[in-house]
Order: structure tokens, then C-alpha cells, then sequence
């Protein structure tokens, strides 16, 4: 593990502004250190009873709605308490009265967690004043939560350093809470995401949530019904949205990010995982037992798909093209004709020897699993990246874990191809929408030049140079 995690110290309150900046999702996902980092299937935190503490309503969709959505829809019993109204999100308003705000919000979180699959129980308490008295609190939450029983119990809590009064003070709070009622205890950041640095995040203690494209989708419709965060009050100063599109980036990645409490252990992952890899290699290989093209790639959609991905490319030829998960090689040919070389990538062997049946003279075939198959390719030695049809067979700390591969392969001026079938499919662990939708945010300081949809494809290129009439560009 790199970077300076061992010697990580709690950082205190930080003022900050949704208004600002922060740190870009760029610099949060680019990060090395993610690769350390343990990824959890959702079922894996599940327990006889779930406690999702939230200090604001909309904190629990934002830090751990798509692990909430996973839990409810496998029958876990989740309860939601909501220590404040909320009313003190736009003090500037002179349209809007605390209380009128508050009975807002409150309808908001209520359609919010009823998406989630969960019910949400109100304290009512003053938005911004949890620090006034600690110990009325944790006597409130001690009352409005229902007893301990037999059986495990998990508690989700807001991050304990998150910077903001009331989150970092619910989080003490759930911290003694846990201890009193023996639970598993897991924080999730919020505002650390806007204000930190990677080199603020205790990413000993951290781990993935890769939740499923359902979840995810009934995470980003429950955001939405936030309208008073996400969306102005009115056009008038003070009634702007709290919750800018930059902020939001943080909570539309494809995983969620947990912090395990003082006495929570994190779990083991790897025997799961590397099961789980094995199972789709040897789906990936079974394709091909009735034959050498199971993706019929001579089929009029194949081959359209194919036209298109060629035609959007933005340079005329390319020194170094890297193909993630070529299959069978018929992207590949497509791509020989106008690069000098390229590099084909993919997890299966049968796939590749088809692939190398074909003859290509420039083009190297790499047997490897995605994303891990690509460490081995040198940093800095591909102009042209393509992806087409494969990000969304992985999980979302995979996904990401392709991104910060694909940055480190790019050339300056490099340029990032995704092509995905737009209708997706529910065994899949991700969609199109979903995959270039993290793609959009992940590579937003490359620059994105287009995107083409239609009603099966779906294609967005990233980086390269801008296109500009009259250019005659690079031969």
C-alpha cells in the first residue's frame, strides 16, 4: 500500500462550501491506494438488523442508499433514523421558512427511503445544534431506536471526521451506541469527500460496497427526490441548490465507501472474490464451446457497432491502440487498419486463439483477466484506448479499477473509447448508462469530445484532440 496511511491522524473540523470546488472526482478516483483497498459484496454487511443513522435528511441516500437498496431487497430489516430536519439548508432564503423547509425535507426523505426499501424514522431535532448537548442525543437515539434482540446488528453511521459538526457528532454518538448495543459499526463519508485530500483518508480502514445496477439506479432516483437539495428553490439568491453537480459526482459512483469503527474488523474477502472471478472466466470460455464466433460478428448489429466505433474516431491513424477485452478479434481488425500497432487484451484463451487465427500482423494478443491483465503494459504507450462491450461484466471497484489502468496507459493527448449495448442485462453486475456515466465523471480533465446513442448503442470518446473544421490533423 502506498501513500501514508499507517500514520493517518483524525483531521478536525474543516470549513467548506458546497459552492467550492474540492477535490475533483478525477484526483478522489486515480488514487493507487484503491487497489488496497477490500471490496465487499453488499450481502456480506448484511445482519438480522441494519441501523442507518443520518444527521440530515438526504445523508443516508448519499453515503449508503444503493447498500440500503441491496439489504431491503434481500429481505434484511433496515431502519432509518434522521437526527435533524434539515431546515437550515438555505438560511439565505427569503422565501422559504425553517419550517416550511422542514416539513419539505421531511416528505422528501420519506418518497426517498420508501425507493430504498426501508421506512424512516424522524428525531426532528435542530438542524446545525447536534453539538449542544451530546447527551440528549445519544438519550433520543437510545428511545427512537427499537431494542436490541437476538441475532447480529450492523450500525451505519455518518464518518466520524467528516468535518461537519452534526456528522461528526452523530458519529460519536453511533460509535458509543454500537458499543452499548454489541453491533458491527461502518462509517460513510460525506462531506470528507469534499473538503479532504486522498492523503486525509484512512484508507487502512476502508472498504468497496460494490452494490448492484438495481441498487445503484434506486440510489440515484432516491438522490433525486431530494429536490430541495439537488435542484433551486427558486431563482431567487439563497435558493440555490446545496447539492451542485460536482458534490453529487462523489455519491454516482458505482461502488460505496464504508469506514470501519474501532471495533469492527474488516472482512475477508479473497476466497469469494477469486471464486467469483473463476465462475466468469469459465463463462466467458463456455462461449465459445458451440462454435469460434458466439458474438456473431458478422451480424448486422456487430458489424454497424463496429462501422461506428471506427468512424468516431477522432485521429485518421494512431501510433499504439490498446483493445480492452477484444474477444475474438473482430473489433481488432477494424482497428489494425488504422494504427501501426495494436494490442489486444482479454480473460479468455479460447477467445484469443480465434483471434489469432486471424492472421494480423500488428497486433499482439495479451491472455489476461480485466482490469488486472493490463498492470503487465507499460505506463504511457497507448494513443488510443477502446473499450466495447466489456466494462459492464465487472463490479464497480473493477470498474474503477479499469479507469486508474486506462490512465496510466494513456499518452498525453491519448484518446478513450467505450462502446456498450445500451438495453444491458439484469445478470450483469453494471449497465451502459452506468459504466459511461462513471467514465464521464472519472475522465471529466481529459475532456469529453462526443457521445452517439441510438437505440442499441451507446458511445462516448474522451481525451485525443479537439477536432476543428479545416484541421487536417496527424496522417
Amino acid at each position: 500500500m502506498t501513500g501514508s496511511s499507517t500514520s493517518w491522524q483524525p483531521p478536525g473540523l474543516r470549513p467548506f462550501t458546497t459552492s467550492d470546488p474540492g477535490t475533483s472526482e478525477a484526483a478522489w478516483l486515480a488514487d493507487p491506494r484503491w487497489d488496497e483497498v477490500p471490496c465487499v459484496d453488499p450481502i456480506a454487511l448484511a445482519a438480522d438488523r441494519v441501523l442507518v443513522l443520518a444527521a440530515h435528511p438526504d445523508d443516508e441516500t448519499l453515503g449508503v442508499g444503493a447498500l440500503v437498496a441491496d439489504l431491503t431487497a434481500a429481505d434484511a430489516t433496515v431502519d432509518i433514523v434522521v437526527a435533524t430536519d434539515g431546515a437550515a439548508s438555505h438560511p439565505g432564503s427569503t422565501l422559504w421558512s425553517p419550517g416550511r423547509l422542514a416539513a419539505r425535507r421531511r416528505a422528501e426523505l420519506d418518497h426517498a427511503a420508501r425507493l430504498l426499501g426501508a421506512d424512516a424514522h424522524h428525531l426532528d431535532l435542530s438542524d446545525g445544534d447536534l453539538g449542544r448537548d451530546p447527551a440528549g442525543l445519544l438519550q433520543r437515539l437510545r428511545l427512537a431506536l427499537p431494542p436490541r434482540a437476538e441475532g447480529s446488528e450492523v450500525v451505519l453511521a455518518p464518518y466520524l471526521y467528516d468535518g461537519h459538526g452534526d456528522h461528526d457528532i452523530l458519529g460519536a454518538a453511533a460509535e458509543r451506541l454500537a458499543r452499548e448495543r454489541d453491533a458491527e459499526l461502518w462509517f460513510y463519508p460525506i462531506w470528507a469527500w469534499q473538503w479532504s485530500t486522498p492523503d486525509e483518508l484512512p484508507w487502512h480502514r476502508l472498504v468497496s460496497v460494490q452494490p448492484s445496477a438495481r441498487a445503484l439506479r434506486r440510489k440515484r432516483a432516491a438522490i433525486a427526490a431530494h429536490r430541495s437539495q439537488v435542484e433551486p428553490l427558486s431563482p431567487l439568491p439563497g435558493d440555490e441548490a446545496m447539492l451542485t453537480p460536482e458534490v453529487l459526482t462523489r455519491f454516482r459512483r458505482v461502488i460505496e465507501t464504508l469506514v470501519a469503527g474501532p471495533d469492527t474488523d474488516l472482512p475477508g474477502t479473497r476466497e469469494a472474490e477469486v471464486e467469483r472471478r473463476r465462475r466468469r472466466r469459465e463463462g466467458f470460455d463456455r462461449m465459445l464451446d458451440d462454435g469460434p464466433d458466439p458474438w456473431a460478428s458478422t451480424s448486422d448489429y456487430e458489424r454497424r457497432k463496429h462501422e461506428l466505433t471506427v468512424a468516431l474516431l477522432t485521429r485518421r491513424h494512431y501510433g499504439e491502440v490498446v483493445e480492452v477485452g477484444c474477444a475474438t478479434g473482430a473489433l481488432s481488425a477494424r482497428l489494425a487498419e488504422r494504427a501501426d500497432h495494436v494490442t489486444g487484451v482479454d480473460g479468455s484463451a479460447p477467445a484469443l486463439e480465434v483471434a489469432r487465427g486471424r492472421g494480423l500482423a500488428n497486433v499482439a494478443w495479451v491472455h489476461g483477466e480485466i482490469p488486472y491483465g493490463l498492470v503487465d503494459l507499460a505506463d504511457d504507450s497507448a494513443d488510443l484506448v477502446v473499450i466495447s462491450e466489456v466494462a459492464y461484466f465487472l463490479t464497480g471497484p473493477e470498474l474503477l479499477a479499469l479507469l486508474r489502468q486506462v490512465r496510466r496507459l494513456l499518452r498525453d493527448e491519448g484518446e478513450v473509447v467505450v462502446v456498450d449495448w445500451r438495453a444491458g442485462s439484469s445478470d450483469l453486475p453494471l449497465d451502459g448508462e452506468l459504466v459511461h456515466d462513471q467514465f464521464t465523471t472519472a475522465l471529466a480533465d481529459l475532456g469529453h469530445r462526443l457521445t452517439y446513442r441510438d437505440d442499441s448503442a451507446l458511445i462516448d470518446v474522451w481525451g485525443g484532440r479537439p477536432v476543428v473544421p479545416g484541421d487536417r490533423g496527424v496522417p
